[in-house]
């Protein structure tokens, strides 16, 4: 390869190889031309195949389509495919180098495996983060470190996301549940939180956008008070097999408000009137209250709201 290492060298070309695979990255459509014939020829001269079928090409740019050019790309005699994204040694390339659509990827592939490791509320708290670090999270933080610098503060809160959608799985939450809550609850920090404390180098106004979102959430999560909700009144839901982790945790997060709120409203707000008593306003947490429930357990409470609402 040091050969044609050799005749990919150049002021407007550039190329890369791993094992048996070569990069060419030129100014224009001709200069590329040029040196896909350069490697063609070489490569029949030391009989080696090219597999065209494999062979594309992608324009980087800030906008714009292939130009007529573009589409009159050969190798061998055979036109290479256009395409808008490429997955190069795991990594998704696109046009503009924006990373959206690799985050995408890695969140779909952190999402199936951690829907493999079964029901993750029968295990105990520290055993099930320790699972992330080791199962899911290295799949979300492939190549981090190399793309950090290029990454926006949306791009953060979508890996942020991989961390959340374990954690309320873990806790029984359903998906629209607080991100915050289930974060305070596992005694975490955000995925991107985790990255820079691994040494990923972001972008510094990047960062300072995050951090600002971050303490929007946080507050939020303060004017909220969840804290007065049962799962932080105790401690014993953290350990494995707690059948009731998911009843306190729902009734925490949004007090299946839902279910007793005369208008059906998903949350606390305004003049919310009870279903059952009567009571008006009600708070997230008036299934605690209400004195056409049963306080004997939380389960018990839960159990007699839905077959009272549902029947």
């Amino acid at each position: 390869m040091t050969e044609l290492a050799g005749i990919l060298e150049g002021p407007r070309v550039q190329h890369a190889f791993y094992a048996d695979d070569l990069v060419i990255a030129a100014t224009t459509s001709a200069v590329l031309q040029y040196y896909l014939n350069e490697t063609a020829r070489w490569c029949a001269e030391n009989a080696l195949d090219i597999n065209t079928a494999k062979t594309k090409v992608m324009r980087f740019g800030r906008g714009g389509s292939y130009a007529k050019a573009d589409h009159q790309l050969k190798i061998n005699g055979r036109p290479i495919q256009l395409v808008n994204a490429f997955a190069y040694l795991g990594v998704t390339l696109s046009p503009k180098l924006t990373f959206s659509r690799h985050i995408k990827e890695k969140q779909a592939k952190a999402s199936a495996a951690t829907a493999l490791l079964g029901n993750l509320q029968e295990i105990d708290i520290k055993t099930a983060m320790n699972i992330f670090r080791i199962k899911i999270a290295p799949i979300a933080s492939y190549c981090a470190a190399t793309i950090a610098p290029f990454l926006s503060a949306k791009h953060l809160r979508e890996l942020d996301k991989v961390k959340t959608s374990y954690a309320k799985r873990v806790l029984g939450l359903p998906r629209h549940a607080s991100a915050t809550l289930a974060l305070q609850l596992l005694r975490e920090k955000t995925f991107a939180e985790d990255l820079a404390l691994t040494g990923c180098q972001f972008n510094a106004e990047t960062w300072s956008q995050y951090v600002e979102f971050r303490e929007e959430r946080n507050l939020a999560f303060a004017t909220a008070r969840y804290t007065d909700g049962p799962v932080f009144q105790s401690e014993g839901w953290r350990k494995s097999f707690q059948k009731n982790r998911n009843v306190i945790c729902r009734i925490t997060a949004h007090g299946f408000h839902y279910l007793l709120c005369a208008k059906g409203c998903p949350e606390a707000v305004g003049e919310c009137a009870c279903i059952l008593c009567g009571k008006t306003p009600i708070d997230r947490l008036h299934i605690l209250d209400c004195t056409l429930l049963p306080h004997d357990s939380l389960e018990a409470t839960v159990n007699r709201l839905q077959t009272l609402v549902c029947t």
